[in-house]
């Protein structure tokens, strides 16, 4: 069974500059190239069939997180 790493992710609202935890969790690579921010710490090692190919994980987070960043 083959591991992969995944982290949740803030999302950044353009229009309000608010930052939200994204519904799912993801790579480090799909994180990037979606111009997320990883939420340090959060880091998971699941089984590989749950992310696909793109780097997104079929694991769901608590939503409702938001901050507000400069």
């Amino acid at each position: 069974m083959s591991k992969t790493e995944v982290y949740q992710f803030e999302v950044r609202d353009h229009a309000t500059g608010a930052t939200k935890l994204a519904a799912h969790m993801a790579t480090r690579e799909f994180i990037t190239a979606a111009k997320g921010i990883i939420v340090e710490g959060s880091r998971r090692a699941v089984d590989s069939s749950l992310v696909d190919a793109n780097g997104k994980a079929d694991i769901s987070v608590q939503p409702g997180h938001s901050s507000q960043r400069g």
